[in-house]
């Protein structure tokens, strides 16, 4: 029987390595040919043959003056916009989940349509809901100026995409109302595979629906509302089209995605660029390394 057990082994791994190649080949090669061209001076004029120059484009002081990627003072208010972006939209968005997924649960005549109103949102295009409410926000012809201005609450319209005060929150908004669904999804299923028996000794006990979902229901649920925080987490830190669809030139709500983009086809520095990229995949796998580190050490934590 042990022989037999390891011949399946060695097969299943035989069967993996096909696989496995192409996965790696497919992310190892763009990210050793960003590294690479990070570290030269590849711009239009000399693409297919740069000169390599070194970290210069990370971090360079010349004649009392720091340049690079690290000096740069938008890079940095990049990596601020897409910090606040993702904190904001995935806080949202777990909130806005697990109250759709317990709406979900509901039974009644209604919970199909309700199931399926739920996961419109997630359906749609992102150009076609930014465009959406980029039209509803429009200062003269929207309908949520018109609404506001009817009720007396403003004097006259205003470009809530454009206006630097807003316009990344109306962004927040629109994020967390079009991915929200995802993490009901998730949470709906965590939801569904929780033991009967757990909910009927709640109810035998006599605890209220807010008491009982936040001390037996809320527990049980906690892994799938951390995966599908690391899933969104990581989705919103390399954010671009939403951004770059609402207000692609705005300085206030640039995120890092945005900014590399900007430096390579912008303003052809392809090795400034591909220095912007690598540092976004450097934060973004050293805030994926942190989550998932303690969302580990908390689940060894409950079983000890």
């Amino acid at each position: 029987m042990k022989s037999v057990s390891q011949l399946r082994k060695r097969t299943a791994l035989i069967f993996l390595i096909p696989v496995t190649i192409v996965l790696l080949s497919s992310a190892l090669y763009p990210l050793i040919s960003t590294l690479y061209l990070s570290l030269t001076d590849a711009e239009l004029e000399n693409f297919l043959d740069p000169n390599y120059v070194g970290f210069i484009n990370y971090l360079e002081n010349y004649e009392g003056m720091w340049y690079g990627v690290l000096a740069d003072s938008l890079f940095w208010n990049s990596v601020r916009n897409t910090i606040v972006f993702s904190v904001f939209s995935v806080s949202l968005e777990v909130i806005l989940g697990i109250s759709f997924a317990l709406i979900m649960l509901i039974e009644n005549k209604l919970k199909w349509f309700v199931r399926a109103a739920v996961l419109i949102p997630w359906a749609i295009p992102t150009i076609v809901s930014a465009r959406m409410f980029e039209w509803m926000l429009q200062d003269q012809f929207g309908i949520f100026n018109y609404i506001l201005i009817g009720i007396g609450i403003i004097e006259q319209g205003k470009a809530w995409t454009t206006d630097p005060q807003t316009s990344m929150i109306v962004i927040i908004i629109i994020d967390a109302w079009k991915t929200s669904p995802f993490v009901a999804i998730l949470v709906y299923a965590g939801l569904k595979a929780l033991p009967n028996e757990v909910l009927e000794a709640g109810k035998v006990d006599g605890t209220n629906g807010i008491t009982q979902f936040y001390y037996i229901i809320f527990p049980l649920i906690l892994p799938a509302i951390a995966v599908a925080i690391v899933f969104r987490g990581l989705d919103a830190l390399r954010v671009f089209d939403l951004i770059y669809l609402i207000n692609a030139g705005s300085k206030d709500i640039m995120s890092m995605t945005v900014y590399a983009r900007r430096e390579m086809f912008e303003y052809s520095h392809f090795g400034f660029g591909a220095a912007a990229s690598t540092m976004l995949t450097l934060i973004i796998g050293v805030i994926a390394v942190i989550f998932i580190q303690r969302t580990r050490l908390h689940k060894l934590d409950e079983m000890e």
